[in-house]
């Protein structure tokens, strides 16, 4: 099994979570605070990703949205790294039947910014995909979700199956910041072999989120 390394490098920092798409005309803004779980308490990576979202257009009457952010702990290293993607509503919660998004992200990443600074001085970029599932259930204002995610590595495409849960602790009011703490099981099954650091996790490497958003218009 190969490492999942590249993958980490990527998306060890969480997103705000497409488990229920914005209608539109609503917007949000916040950002997401962890990463990949190291083993020294253990304690996630400091990564921090600076978000948007926008709700688009109905299609079946079901919300289409738009997501994208930037990784800001990577720029002072030299690295760019962003993402943009949409989450579509497949259809609406139901008596016992959860709601179910698909959500779709591009992550991009280039060391262009800093490549100058190095000994080496040699322009890489990254790229890679997400396609995930979310079922969730609304009781009131608040969320409970738990999804499956596959990510291709362009580099080196694989399977790289990764599972979540996690939750939306909404106010209930427009202004109020919402708070959403994740658990992410990054590549189950993947070996995580790494020159500098162990990840948490039998297989694969375990991360940890908090997410803060505040809503407004719609």
């Amino acid at each position: 099994m190969r490492s999942i390394a590249p993958l980490l490098v990527l998306v060890g920092c969480s997103t705000l979570s497409g488990a229920r798409p914005l209608e539109p005309g609503q917007h949000a803004v916040g950002a997401t605070v962890g990463g990949v779980l190291v083993p020294l308490g253990p304690i996630p990576l400091p990564n921090v990703n600076v978000e948007a979202k926008h709700g688009l257009v109905t299609i079946a009457d079901r919300p289409l949205d738009l997501n994208y952010g930037l990784n800001v702990t990577g720029l002072p290293f030299g690295i760019v790294q962003g993402h943009i993607g949409n989450s579509f509503l497949l259809f609406d919660q139901a008596k016992a039947r959860p709601a179910l998004s698909l959500t779709k992200r591009l992550f991009l990443a280039t060391n262009a910014a800093g490549a100058s600074n190095r000994v080496t001085s040699r322009v890489q970029g990254w790229a890679l995909d997400q396609i995930e599932l979310t079922a969730s259930w609304k009781p009131g204002h608040q969320l409970v979700y738990v999804g499956v995610a596959e990510y291709i590595d362009w580099g080196q495409p694989s399977l790289l199956i990764t599972p979540s849960v996690g939750a939306q602790l909404d106010p209930g009011e427009e202004g109020g910041f919402l708070v959403q703490p994740e658990l992410r099981w990054y590549g189950v099954g993947r070996t995580t072999d790494a020159d500098n650091i162990d990840w948490v996790g039998p297989t694969g490497a375990l991360g940890f989120s908090l997410g803060f958003a505040t809503r407004f218009g719609g």
